[in-house]
């Protein structure tokens, strides 16, 4: 077949536009994806092309577009809506209830519990667990617990030379299009390479629905009204917040009025206007006594919202004036908690664990992963010690220890 030969101007554009680029993968014209051979050492997180990221305003409209892309069933483009969910994460409330659910997580007692064996006898194997007890499976942890947030996950493990797993990396978002179950090298390739078989389909797991978008979906609403109301905050605060500064004169002189404009713009950051003396400014605020409030009062709404979708209530997060209320929205924290607990020891024991025996690891071999909080010796440790308290008893340390007792007064007797 013949070649077109272009010239130097022609390739130029085409360079600078992108062009070649965008209908070509580093493995060939089109997305080439054999990928002939071994993966790189790197795996596939190393064969990714990086670009900036977008930047897009946290506006409505933008918003419902992004969604839109992301849901469009012809051709779905999730980068403009996850632009925006990076955004959202510098919400202070935002990112401190994603870490408190990870936190939670991270701090359970995980054990390895041997197959076949009854409750009470000597389930718990110490040495089956310590592979687990490495940075690797909590970053992948907290990977799991951002798959609710973000929704659907892909999750690359990588070996060490002696078959243990070194680390784990997040495939960028950007270029995973689960819809079609492939991965962009470039994100302006028209073609991906497939996660769910090939040369990386062992090194790869995925958590989340192919078509899950995430809580932040819902959240990201939630933010952009928040933005609003703090920059109107922000807005009347600079108009009312400080004095005005105004000057009448009836001076028509240049330079003495040069003279005047010198002295306001020194005067402070104050906002200020010279007018003539038949002149006059008026502002109109508003007629509430504290119309900062309004601003307020909406921002705090948002919050007590975005903590209510996260961790189920807001009293742990927020303010609170009622220590029964308290423990109320402490218990139903706990209780998701547990949620959680449960369902990443089902991806441990039904995804992971799958995942590293295709991978040649199979220290788990016999064993079931949990927290120790979710197995009856939990139940039955914490039934005994509520019988121990009870008894007048510290589970472990024998009798509670009576509480000194003030000397009784001698009671004296007056002679009639």
């Amino acid at each position: 077949m013949a070649q077109v030969k272009r010239s130097p101007l022609i390739k130029y554009i085409r360079k600078a536009l992108g062009i070649d680029r965008a209908l070509e993968s580093p493995y060939g014209p089109q997305g080439n994806l054999a990928l002939r051979g071994r993966p790189s050492k790197g795996g596939l997180m190393a064969r990714l092309i990086k670009h900036p990221k977008y930047n897009i305003d946290l506006a409505y409209d933008n918003f419902k577009s992004a969604v839109s892309q992301a849901e469009n069933i012809y051709q779905h483009d999730r980068r403009y809506l996850y632009a925006m969910y990076h955004d959202i994460l510098d919400d202070a409330q935002l990112s401190s209830q994603i870490e408190t659910r990870q936190l939670k997580l991270q701090e359970e007692r995980p054990v390895m519990i041997k197959q076949g064996m009854k409750v009470g006898s000597d389930r718990f194997d110490e040495e089956a667990l310590k592979p687990l007890l490495s940075p690797w499976f909590y970053d992948f942890m907290a990977l799991a617990i951002e798959s609710f947030f973000w929704g659907h996950s892909l999750i690359e493990f990588l070996k060490r030379p002696d078959g243990n797993i070194s680390s784990v990396n997040l495939i960028p978002r950007e270029h995973v299009r689960p819809e079609y179950g492939d991965v962009l090298l470039d994100l302006y390739n028209r073609n991906g390479l497939p996660f769910r078989e090939g040369v990386f389909s062992k090194s790869l797991l995925e958590i989340g629905g192919p078509y899950d978008l995430g809580i932040l979906k819902k959240v990201t609403k939630l933010v952009i009204m928040k933005n609003y109301s703090l920059a109107d905050w922000s807005r009347f605060s600079e108009k009312f917040g400080m004095p005005f500064l105004s000057i009448k004169t009836a001076s028509t002189d240049t330079k003495e009025l040069d003279v005047k404009q010198s002295m306001a713009e020194n005067f402070g950051r104050n906002g200020w206007a010279i007018l003539d003396d038949q002149d006059e400014i008026n502002f109109h605020e508003s007629f509430r006594t504290t119309p900062h409030l309004l601003y307020k009062e909406l921002a705090s709404l948002v919050d007590s919202y975005i903590s209510k979708l996260i961790s189920g209530q807001t009293m742990t997060a927020d303010s609170g004036s009622s220590l029964a209320q308290a423990q109320v929205h402490e218990r139903v924290l706990d209780s998701r908690s547990k949620g959680d607990m449960r369902w990443f020891a089902l991806q441990v024991n039904h995804c992971l664990f799958p995942k590293l025996e295709s991978m040649g690891i199979n220290f788990f071999k016999g064993y079931d992963f949990n927290f120790y909080r979710l197995t009856p010796e939990y139940e039955q440790a914490a039934r005994e010690e509520r019988m121990g308290g009870a008894a007048g008893k510290y589970p472990g340390q024998g009798e509670k220890p009576q509480q000194d007792k003030e000397p009784e007064k001698k009671k004296t007797f007056r002679l009639i």
